[in-house]
Formats: C-alpha cells, structure tokens, sequence
C-alpha cells in the first residue's frame, strides 16, 4: 500500500514539474517575442506597430551584394578624407591613421554604443583595418588634397548613402524601435565625419547648411518604411539607398543650400553670399 502511494505521489511530482516547465518556457517565449506566428500574422504586427514604436525585428539577413560593395568602398573614402584633414593640420603618421580611422568606423561605433551593442569591429576587424590602411596610403602616397575633386565628392556621397541604409539596418536587426533605427541611421552616416571635425576643430558639414544629414535621414527612414510594409530588404535597401543618394546627388549638382528660417533657400550660392 505504501510503495503504490509513494509511485502515485512520485508521478504527481512529475507531471507538476513538467506542467512548470512548459509554463516558464511559454512566458519566455512571450517575454522575448518568440511565440510562433505565421508570415501573414508577422505581417499584421509590422503594421499595427508602425507608429507605436514598438520594434519588429528583422531577419538577420546580409546586406545586399551592391549595398555592401559601396559601404567598402565608403570606408575608404571617409578614411581617406579624414586622413587628409589630419593633413591639412600637419600631423603625424599616427595622426593619419587616427583621424583617418576615426572617420570611416566612427558613426557605426558610436551606433553600437548608443545601442548597447558589441561594437561590431572588435569581433570583424575587417573595416578596421580597411580604413587603417587607406589612411596609411594617404600619408605615403597621396600629396595633394583631393578632398574637394569631384571623384572624392561623388564617392563621399554613395558612401553617405551606404551608411544610412546600413546603420537602420543594423538597428531594426537588433530590435530597436522605429524612430530610433532611423535614427541610428543618421548617425551611422554621419558620426565619423562628426568626430573628425570636433577633434580637428572643424566647423561640421552638417551645420553648414549642406544637404548631407539629411540626406542619410532619407534613406533610413525610406529602408525602415518600406520594410515595415512588408517589401523584401534587398529591395527596400536599393530604393533607400537610391533615395538618399538622388537628394544628396541633387545637393552636389545644383549647389543647393538650406539655411535657418529667417534665410532663404538659395540655389547655386553659398548660404553667406548675397
């Protein structure tokens, strides 16, 4: 009589057990956003959470194959220009490498701390040591200051462009609300060139009246939008990237400015010009 109470007991110790179990695993699931839902069930959540602020997050999907060849390439013209300003300051070869370094992985470093994110060059060297090594070209090879041939402007621009995309990217992947992923965005795209003015004691493009910042808010808020509506992300990343660059591509061609509201905006002419 004993041993068949103790076999009942024991098996109403397990089932308890397992019935905590699934409890603690469903509650998991739900706190980190795990419950199962099918695509048409994801899609209806994106939209209803659109305005809320309350992050979907991506598919850790790669970057579109063009997407990824620019930003590349964006790096070394960042480095490359931030390597001429150091330049233009007479500093060392340590200089160069630093402002030259600093401008290309700066926006994306100051995102990931922002984020709370591993910073992702401490782990993946490889734009690292790209920017480090187009800085080092600079100070050996490069004499004159081409920051302001039109290769290097056009370059800057599709770089520009790369980054917005990249940065909102990266933040909706990590989970972050909306306004913030765009946000971060902006600053992935700027940042660098932001850090290299402050430490060269440079007046920053962004507040000369350049259509440059805004530019970048562009093409992250297109690549957060259409990928909220529910576009494919190699698609929404080409059209945001497009996006951005036509503003910015605008902004070159025409010589548009914008300054404060009590200015005008002026076409072809500096924002102090008459």
């Amino acid at each position: 009589m004993h041993e068949i109470l103790d076999e009942s007991e024991r098996r109403w110790h397990i089932h308890l057990t397992l019935r905590l179990v699934a409890t603690l695993t469903k509650k998991y699931r739900d706190l980190r956003g795990q419950a199962p839902c099918n695509p048409r069930q994801l899609q209806s959540m994106r939209q209803r959470n659109l305005w809320k602020g309350i992050a979907v997050t991506l598919s850790d999907q790669p970057l579109n194959m063009y997407v990824l060849a620019i930003i590349y390439a964006g790096d070394v013209v960042f480095a490359v220009s931030g390597a001429l300003t150091a330049g233009r300051h007479r500093m060392d070869i340590l200089g160069f490498v630093l402002i030259g370094t600093i401008t290309g992985i700066g926006g994306g470093t100051l995102r990931d701390l922002l984020l709370g994110r591993t910073v992702w060059w401490t782990q993946h060297p490889t734009e690292l040591l790209l920017c480090m090594a187009a800085a080092l070209a600079t100070y050996f090879f490069i004499k004159n200051d081409i920051a302001r041939q039109k290769a290097m402007i056009w370059s800057d621009a599709l770089g520009l462009a790369a980054f917005g995309v990249l940065g909102c990217h990266v933040a909706l992947t990590f989970g972050a609300p909306f306004v913030i992923a765009v946000f971060m965005g902006m600053v992935t795209a700027t940042g660098g060139g932001v850090i290299r003015d402050v430490l060269t004691q440079t007046r920053p493009m962004i507040m000369c009246g350049e259509i440059y910042a805004s530019a970048a808010v562009v093409g992250s808020l297109g690549y957060a939008a259409l990928v909220q509506f529910g576009l494919p992300q190699g698609v929404a990343q080409l059209l945001a990237f497009l996006a951005a660059f036509s503003l910015r591509a605008a902004a070159i061609v025409f010589k548009i400015r914008v300054g404060p509201p009590a200015h005008s905006r002026r076409w072809g002419e500096e924002l102090g010009e008459r």
